[in-house]
Formats: C-alpha cells, structure tokens, sequence
C-alpha cells in the first residue's frame, strides 16, 4: 500500500510528528523519523545500530539538519524542535508531500528548488542511506548543506551530557563505536556543536522532554542552474558499504518481492507481510531467529513471539524462521518453562511466563499443519512432554496443576499472565489463581499432544483422558450461564467475575472445549463490552475500575495499561473466533473482511504501514505505546489467513473424486517443468519447495494434478530425461522429504502428483549401465542393447534424434550400445524381464510415496528392434504395455504415455476403456502441421488440415479410447507465439486457443505460463542450454546454412521457447530467483506476470479458470460426440458438442480480422457460457471464441 500525507496533513509540529516511518535491517537496528523529518521522541533516528542483534541498538545518526541556499537565501528542509526555539527548523512549510510505499519519499519546494528525499536501510547491516534529487529550476547555483547530529548512545537515552566527536578522514568515533560517512557530495568538518533536542511525544508519557547531540561536520551538494542531480550520504558501522541508491533499490527489490511471493490480494494484507517483516530479525546470543516484539521500545520476549510467530511467519510463508525460532525456544526450555527474556550479556534467560510454552506447542502445531515437518515434531517431541510433565507436577512461579486438572501460576510478585504489570510494589491487574486464557491453552495442548502422539505412533491415551478432565473442570468453573460469559480468573476475589478480553482465547483456539451455545454466548458478551473499532478493550467500561485514558506518567500509564486500555493484538482472536461461531461460512467472511477495512486508517497513523500495540480505551482511541507491535500484526495475519481459506475453499472449482475409476477423464493436469518454475534457494534453478510455495496458485486454477517433469536423480545431459537413479531425487531439486511434502501438500489441496519416468532409457551414469561395462557375464549387461561392430563399422546406420549415429562404441567391449537419444542416455532392453521387474519395482516405490501416475516418456519406444531398424510400435510393445499396466499401475493410477508414433488405431489399443495399457496417449500429430519434414522447417498453419486432424481423433477415440488435449510442452514453442498473436492480439488468442482445445472431449494439460500467455523468446545461440538446440545448430551451420536462418528455425521451434522461467512478478527475475536464473528471463514479464493476471479478472489465468469451472460442471465435456461445422473455412474453427439434450458450440476466428459469422439457428438464444470479449458485437473480432450452450429439455419446458 502507498500511504500518502498531503502538505495540508503535515503543516503543523503536532501533526508531522505524530506519523512516522520504520525500516528495520532484520538485527534489530532501524531508521525511524517524523513524517515532518524530525526525531520527536529519543528513541528515533537515521541510524539506530544494533551493535549486538538484537537489543543492544545505539543510536548513531539521529536527527540530519538540512538547509537549502540559493544566493543569500537559506530555507530549512527538516523540522526538528529544539529546547532553543532559535534554532528550530521550520522545513514543513516547505514540505509538499510525504509518502511511504517500500522506502519513505519526502518532497518539496523551496526557493525555486524542488528537493525529493528517500531513506533507505542495509540488510542485516547497521547502515543507513539518505538519497536525494534536486532540480534547480533557478538562475542561481543551490547548495543543501547536511549537518548529521549524532548521538552514540542508547536507543532511548535522552543525553544530559556532553561527549567529545571528532572528524577524521570519513569516520567519526566516540565510546567504543565508529561511525562511517560516505558521501558523493563534500564532507567537512566542522567546530563541535551541541543542539538540545525537544522530545514532545516522550514528554506525553513522562519521559525526559529533551537530550542532546552533536555535530562534528556537515555535507553540501552543490546544484547549478537547470541541472537535476542526485546525491547520497551513507551512514554506517562498517567502512564498507554498497552505495545508497543500491541500499535503496535492494530494500524496494526486497520488499516487493516478499509482497508479490504472499498468497495473499487483498492490500492490506499484502501490507501487513511487509509489516510482519520487521521484527523477525536475527539474535546474536543464540545465532538464530527471534521475533522483537515492537518498536522502537521492545525486545523479543518468549510470549510475543509465540503469539506472533503464526502469523509473521507461517501465514507469510517463512516456514524456515518459524523452524529456526520454534528450535531456539525448544533449547532453551527449563523445567518446563520457556524463556521470556533470552540471555543477554552476563543476563541469564528469565522464565517468567506461565503462556509461553504452552503456545510453543500451540506454535509447534500450527507449523506442522503449514509444513507437514513431522520430523522436527519429533524433534521437539521430548521436550513438549516435559513442559507437559512439569505443568502437572508443578513448576516455578507458582505454575502447576490442582486436582481438577486446571493450570493456577502466580505467587507474590510474579505476574506470569501477559497482563502482567508490577509498578512501584503494585499489581494493578492481579491474576493469581486460574487465569482463564492460560487454561484455554492447556486445554489445547493437551489434544494437540493426543493428536500427535498418534501420528507418531505414541500412547495418547493420558492426555486424552486429561483433557476431558480439564474440560469438564473449565466448563463447570469458568463459565456463568445467567451471565454469557467466562470468568476471566479463579482467584476467590472480585476480579473474578470481571469481563476482560482474556476469555476470547477460549473461542479461537485451534482445540475448545465450550459447546457453540456458549461460544456464541461469550462472542456477544465480548463484542457488547470489549469490540471497538480497533482492538479489544482490557476491561469492560462498566466495570468500575475501568481507565479509558492512557497516558501521564509510567505509574499512571502501568495503572491503565491492562485495566481497560484497548490492544490490537486479541482482535485476531476475537474476528477467529467470530469466524468459528458463524461457521466459517463466506458470508462470516465477508463480513469479517469488511470490519477489517478499518485496518486502513489504522495502518495510515502513527507508523505508516505498521499496527501499534495500543489504544486508548475511550473514543477517540489514540494510538499509544509502540508505534509498530509483532503480535497486533502477526494477529491480524492470521485473521486474513483464514478469510483467505474460506473464500477460497468455497470459492474453488470442484474436487474430484479419485478414488472413482477414470476420475482423470474429468480432471485437468498441469505440467511443470520444475526447473524453470521457483528457486527457493537462489540457484537459479527452481526446486520442489518452489513448486510447495505456489501450490495454492495451482489450487486457485483448479487443476486436479501436475504433471511433474523429470525430479529424479540425473546428470542433466537431457533435461533430467537421462535418470541416475529411479528411487531418489535429484539434490538440484530438493529432498526426498522435500518430495513427501509435496505429495502431501498438493493432496491437501485435491492435488495428484503426475511423475515423468523415462522406462525407454536410462543415463549411463545409472549404476545399471556402469555394471553392463563390466562385460557380459554382468547381470546388468543384458538390461542395455548391445551389438558387435568395430571402430570403423557400425552395427547399421540408424541416426540419433540429437543428431548423430544412434550408436556408441565401448572398445573394452569390443561392441556398440544402442540409443535413439544422446550417447549419454543408452536405451533399456526391455525383452529382459529382470529389467523390466525392476522398472516396476521403481514404479511401486513411487505409488507407495503415494503418486497418483505417470507419464512415460517415449514409450511407444520400448518395444524397439535395431536390427530392423524399428524404434516405434514395435512388435511386442502392446505385450509390454499389458504387464507394465498389470504388475505396476494400481486401479486409480493414471497413466499417460509420449507416443509420437500412435495413430487413432494406436491409441485405441493404448487407451482401451478397459484400461489394460494406458489411460490416455500423447499424439503429435497435430502438432506437426506447420512444419516440412524436420520441425525445424515451418510452414505456415493451414487451418482446415488442423481441424480434419482434430476431429479425427475427436470422432476417432468417441467410446472406445481417450484423447489427451494439449498445444504446449516442454519440448515444443509457446503456442500463443506459434498459432496465435503474441502483439497486439496477444491476450484474446491466448485465450482462443484455450477455448478451442478445452471445448474438446478427453483430458486438457496446461503448460507452465501457458495460463498466463507467455510466449517465445530470442535468444543467442550462447545463451541456450538445449542439447537439441546446439546440435541443431552446429548441424545446419555445417551444412551451409546461414547464421540468421537457422536462428529464425531456433527462435520458432526451439524447445527453451517453452524453459524460461516462469513469470511470477514484474519484479526482479520475475519473482523466478533472487540468483541468477538458469535460462534468461523473458524481458516481456513487466507485462506478463501471475500476480499482474491474478488482479486482472480479465486476464488469461481467469479465462483459463472459467474454462477448468466449466468442464466440471457440464457433463457434456466428458461425454458429448463431436461434429465439425465449416471444415473447408480457412479462418473459422467451429465445433458442436452433443449429449442427450445437452448440446455445446465453439466457435473461434482464428485471424486478426473482424469476420462475419451467422450462429447455427439450433445455439440462437442459447447460454453464453465464456468468452475472450467483454461485449457483444456482430460477427466475430479479431481472435474471438465462444462457448454456448443450451438443454434441449429445457427449452421444451
């Protein structure tokens, strides 16, 4: 989100210094001012540096006096009060515009000079970046004059004395800290200064309301007349740093890409990723991740970070901090407790918090359901039976379980709960006894531990048998059934009965244990009493010791803080709750989204684009406290995660039944080519999380099941087609836990796993091959093709499909092997049984991983016979198919083989309906229509041969086969750039292609980017990686072809046409990799993207879902016989589809030109059901398709 502040926002002190910025560098260290450029508060600044990660921050540069001359003119930019009103600076009567969209921008005018300002912060580095533009529209040379006034102390030290600073070269030290300036403009040094600065917003909560800092030295920038210049000064602890404009750039690269990587479309959401980003920063004392809970006043404390880690972490797709924070806390536990203050320095961790370890089981959980990790839950077993064991028996702080099976913490002055305030020896919110909401925990770890023990093989039984105890205990004690709601502790004193925010917990937690009678009742009670616009009251205003007012002194703000002050952070609770009891129904939904639009402002005041921790409790609820909290964004999150769920659980295409027989003739599948997908690594190279990470993409598609292209382990001579190892995965691509996730993840959302398996060939780095060089008396020697020859006479002179012989001579054998491929991949002898008994065994151990198919490379190869010179359709190649489907493929596996070869009588024997080979066969019959012999030599497409060919196996298969329908590949060019327009026309011909093809009957593959309309790309000869392509070219080079022909034939059929890597942002590399990507990028994906077609509801992504809905809701895709209309019509495409009284039409214009067209008189009046234009228009527009449907019965009713 942009949050913009006119100059009529910001023309008071008051108002400018109420809004502020952050940026944070992932240590703990941030930039934080005014929206008016000014420090009002101590704690702020240019560079406040964590010298130790996370809670050691000084603050370095903390206020930049800026001050512009033209002639004898000077004007202030900046606008810092001073206890000297002499010196204040008056800049905001210059200041046009303040805005914060990934880096804060200042603008403004000032003596015929406009000056941009934009700061910038390094990553995982204490430096700091100050970037600015001045245009000088003057007659005049303008100099800005910096003055940097320093500080060298605590964050939140308001100075009373005086230090020594010194320039020396580029460095200013003072203490045991330096201080680095880089600068393109003039560095010099100046007579030591002290300024008293004025701190009104820390005057507001009885803080000092001033301190000092110096100056040493300033920088100018000199204009002259007309010119436009950008300058920089970088701050920072190290002597080398990146200049401040790529600061600047990697910090927007940055967070865009974490907003464009999120799932979520809804702006505020999208913000509060970029929010969450902040405090998930790294600790030094631990050397891993932890979670501050806000600033600029907080550190990470135990139970902030478990409250917040769902949200900042799992809901934004961190699974690797959530992992390293959750295994941080688990090494930390002692007896039974979890650190709320982690150890710093000589400090040792402190335990104080009843909370923190039972929403680490909690935490624990929810990471388990993102992830599907249950080896770290295994991991972390141990360690959450003993904080269970401990809570039993009893632990520090009086934490403990009473006979009834109910948690009591607290003694003296120990405030275990987070209401856990102790000022001047006074508990304003005393809770000892049994707090409601620590219960409602325990309740829930007790069956998240039943739930666990059981996938883990464990006894379940004691903590299912406590948990009814501890339910029955909390109903009976904590609710008050005249009354609607919980009692908020059990304490024998007033306090009990008092309505507080705590019962909520009770309602939202993942386990409950109220009936949804009571649940509703205690929602009423809490919204009536606690619901305000922006968080949850801590007491009921009629309760009498109520206080609406947060502010004056620490003793009067402790005395309010938890006793009716309003906090962000249960509002989470409260809206899951509220979703829970509505039976988190869209219309629950809806009206959770449209209470969460008050967000908005709540984002825009204080810190833009942050959630501060408090409100006051009375009208007008002022934002107090920190400007920017973890869990009042973490919270908030999670909310939107589960919105995000609803919606789309409801909204999504219908799920398939694939227990069903032939549930594949319904479905539709998706290939990816895994390499070219997402790198979650920066390799370059995509992997199976990338894949993990964009399944709820593919689920909002609505496919049913990708077809994975080759995963398993291969030296990559062809792709991944040359296979090492049929049982392991290639380590470029992740794990094999990394492949059980995604079977697991993608079965979460109704998603099959299609392998490719190459069963013709093999690569001869497999252990197979390299055994059959031992010679003859080897087992594996007889599971390749072998002939005799010598060096000089080859067994016959069949030609490889990569170009050269297909024969390859071992001269320690005396014999050549056979491969119709590279050398590198030598064919499988399939007349070996025991080659063929171990393909299946390869096959089962995949079923078993849980694969719900296969697509068999080339298969109509494996019956291949050299000698004859026959590779496709061999003699045996049906008898084969026939034991492979019998002795490997269970019932509800679907099987897809390549057969280049097949014809309609083929493919009938292939996919026969009784299923004794194949479901479905791969035809390229089509597919070679525009090309003269070889691919490489096109020809234009005559439409009326595409058509016959089409309606051919359309007509040819109806009852007795099935076909599979597809235009793209991995091995073929985009079809959008080949069949359609990829200019001007670009989006409707995408989408007329896709209506053409998904009209028919069998079942559609979608492409990777196809769904998008990603088309070819030019590159040089150099930068392909395609063995087909270098072959080809060094071929026809050879042959005398010229440089630019034979390009022409690489840029319109090569196979990397189909492997760049897919277009997922307009961002860096496409959002594909933050390394650098394997293949280029195509440079079109500023304009073609996923997220760009996502916000677009006329883009080909919603077409293609519109078509995918459509095949499942109309029986007639399935089953309708097809009939050709127009065959001759070099320009229309026009199909029926036919089924009882169901009867569809698909028309498509093929051209760039309007044509006429006259619907059949039987479709006028019929249902439209989709279309690639929004309106109607006589005829047919350029690349115009349609669908309509009518039911015959219908019309006669």
């Amino acid at each position: 989100m942009k949050f913009l502040y006119q100059n009529q926002e910001l023309q008071t002190q008051a108002a400018a210094k109420e809004n502020t910025f952050l940026l944070c560098n992932g240590l703990g260290g941030y930039c934080s001012v005014s929206a008016g450029y000014s420090a009002p508060r101590a704690d702020q600044g240019i560079l406040v540096a964590a010298v130790k990660a996370p809670n050691q921050r000084i603050s370095m540069v903390h206020h930049l006096r800026e001050a512009l001359t033209v002639r004898s003119e000077t004007a202030w930019l900046s606008s810092q009060e001073y206890a000297d009103e002499n010196l204040s600076e008056d800049g905001l009567s210059r200041l046009c515009s303040f805005s914060m969209e990934y880096t804060p921008c200042w603008e403004y005018e000032a003596l015929g000079v406009r000056v941009m300002r934009q700061c910038a912060i390094g990553r995982e580095e204490n430096t700091a970046a100050v970037v600015y533009e001045i245009a000088n529209s003057t007659e005049f040379p303008c100099v800005l004059t910096v003055t940097p006034l320093l500080k060298f102390a605590p964050k939140e030290a308001a100075l009373g004395e005086q230090k020594s600073l010194t320039l020396q070269d580029n460095t200013v030290s003072c203490d045991a800290y330096t201080l680095y300036i880089n600068t393109d403009g003039t560095l010099s040094q100046t007579e030591p200064a002290w300024y008293r600065l004025s701190y009104p917003e820390d005057q507001k909560d009885g803080r000092p309301d001033c301190g000092y800092s110096a100056s040493c030295c300033h920088v100018t920038f000199r204009v002259q007349p007309g010119e436009i210049r950008r300058f920089e000064i970088v701050f920072s602890t190290e002597k080398d740093t990146s200049p401040g404009w790529k600061l600047l750039q990697d910090q927007i690269d940055r967070l865009r890409k974490l907003e464009d990587t999120c799932r979520f479309d809804d702006p505020i959401a999208r913000q509060l990723v970029l929010a969450a980003d902040a405090y998930i920063v790294h600790r030094d004392s631990t050397n891993k991740k932890t979670v501050l809970a806000g600033y600029p006043l907080f550190s990470d404390w135990g139970r902030d970070t478990m409250i917040a880690l769902p949200g900042c972490t799992l809901a934004t797709g961190r699974y690797e901090d959530a992992k390293s924070i959750l295994r941080t806390f688990l090494a930390y536990e002692k007896d039974g407790l979890v650190p709320n203050l982690f150890p710093e320095g000589q400090y040792q961790p402190m335990y104080n918090t009843a909370d923190a370890a039972l929403l680490l089981i909690d935490s624990l959980w929810h990471y388990l359901r993102y992830t599907g990790d249950l080896a770290f839950i295994q991991e972390a077993w141990p360690v959450m039976e003993h904080i269970i064991h401990c809570y039993k028996t009893g632990t520090h702080h009086g934490i403990g379980m009473d006979t009834d099976g109910l948690i009591f913490a607290g003694q003296g002055l120990d405030q275990v709960t987070w209401m856990d305030v102790c000022v001047q020896g006074i508990l304003p919110t005393p809770r000892h006894g049994k707090p409601v909401e620590i219960n409602a925990y325990w309740y829930n770890a007790l069956k998240i531990m039943e739930a666990l023990a059981l996938k883990l093989g464990f006894d379940s039984s004691m903590y299912a048998a406590l948990a009814e105890t501890v339910k029955a205990s909390f109903i009976q004690k904590f609710y008050i059934p005249e009354k609607g709601y919980l009692r908020d502790v059990l304490s024998g004193t007033d306090a009990d009965a008092q309505i507080r925010c705590n019962q909520i917990w009770a309602l939202s937690m993942p386990f409950t244990m109220l009936s949804h009678h009571q649940e509703s009742a205690v929602l009423q009670t809490v919204t009536d009493h606690l619901l305000t616009d922006c968080g949850l009251r801590t007491l009921s205003p009629e309760d009498r010791q109520y206080h609406g007012f947060y502010g004056g002194s620490q003793l009067k703000r402790d005395l309010a803080y938890h006793q009716g002050t309003t906090w962000v952070f249960p509002m989470g609770a409260y809206y899951r709750a509220y979703l829970k009891v509505h039976g988190s129904t869209k219309a629950a939904a809806m009206e959770v989204k449209h209470q969460l639009s008050r967000l908005t402002p709540m984002l825009r005041q204080g810190c833009a684009g942050q959630l501060p921790e408090i409100y006051d409790g009375d009208c007008p609820h002022i934002g107090k406290g920190c400007f920017a909290q973890a869990w009042s964004v973490g919270e908030m999150l999670r909310v939107y995660e589960d919105i995000y769920h609803i919606e789309h659980q409801e909204a999504q295409i219908m799920k398939l039944d694939k227990s069903k027989a032939g549930w594949w003739k319904d479905a539709v599948f998706y290939q990816i080519y895994p390499k070219s997908f997402q790198d979650t690594t920066g390799s370059g190279m995509g992997d199976l999380q990338g894949i993990i990470s964009r399944l709820d993409y593919l689920e909002n598609l609505g496919i049913d099941g990708i077809w994975l292209s080759p995963v398993c382990q291969s030296p990559q001579v062809d792709n991944g087609y040359d296979i090492s190892d049929y049982c392991s995965v290639d380590p470029m691509f992740g794990s094999m836990e990394d492949m059980e996730l995604l079977i697991t993840e993608a079965k979460k959302r109704g998603i099959s796993i299609i392998l490719d398996l190459v069963l013709n060939h093999s690569s001869n780095q497999h252990r197979w091959f390299q055994e059959a060089l031992k010679g003859k008396g080897n087992p594996y020697y007889h599971y390749y093709i072998w002939r005799d020859g010598t060096p000089d006479r080859l067994p016959n002179d069949m030609q490889s499909v990569f170009g050269g012989p297909a024969w390859t001579y071992v001269p320690e054998l005396g014999q050549y092997y056979f491969h119709q491929f590279a050398p590198e991949q030598p064919d499988l002898n399939w007349e070996n049984p025991g080659l063929r008994q171990a393909l299946y065994d390869s096959i089962r151990f995949w079923v078993d991983k849980g694969i719900d198919g296969f697509r068999l490379d080339v298969i109509d190869q494996i019956g291949k016979d050299p000698d004859f010179k026959i590779t496709g359709n061999g003699p045996k190649l049906h008898d084969y198919l026939r034991e492979l489907s019998e002795n490997a493929f269970p019932a509800h596996i679907v099987t897809v083989g390549e057969t280049w070869g097949a014809d309609v009588d083929r493919a009938k024997l292939y996919s026969a309906p009784d299923g004794s080979e194949l479901s479905m066969v791969f035809q390229f019959q089509h597919i070679c229509l525009d090309q003269r012999g070889e691919k490489w030599d096109v020809l234009p497409l005559e439409l009326p041969k595409l058509k016959a060919c089409l309606t051919h196996w359309q007509q040819g298969l109806h009852g007795c086969g099935w076909n599979s329908l597809f235009l793209n590949n991995h091995d073929l060019p985009r079809i959008v750039s080949r069949w359609g327009d990829d200019g001007q026309y670009r989006v409707e011909s995408a989408k007329m292609l896709a209506t053409m093809l998904h009209g028919m009957e069998g079942t559609p593959y979608i492409y990777q980017g196809e769904e998008l309309g990603m088309t070819n790309i030019r590159l040089s000869i150099e930068q392909y990686n395609d063995v087909e392509i270098k072959n080809f070219y060094r071929d026809r080079i050879g042959k005398g072809y010229s440089h630019e022909d034979v390009m022409a034939s690489i840029w319109a059929r090569g196979r990397d046409n189909a492997r760049t890597p897919m277009q997922w942002t307009a961002g860096k590399n496409a959002g594909f990799t933050e390394g650098t990507p394997w293949l280029p990028v195509n440079e079109n994906h500023l304009s073609i993207n996923a997220q760009d077609a996502l916000a677009d509801p006329d883009s080909v992504f919603h077409h293609y879902r519109r078509l995918i809905e459509l095949r499942k809701a109309y029986p007639i895709f399935r089953e309708g016989a097809f009939t050709l209309l127009q065959p001759e019509d070099q320009n229309i495409f026009a199909y029926t589809r036919d089924s009882g009284n169901e009867h569809l039409l698909v028309v498509c214009n093929f051209t760039g030109n309007h044509l006429s067209y006259q619907l059949p008189e039987a479709f006028r009046g019929a249902e439209l059901l989709i279309s690639n234009y929004r309106s109607n228009a006589p005829g047919l527009r350029p690349y115009e398709a349609a669908m309509l449907y009518y039911n015959s019965s219908e019309r006669r009713l």
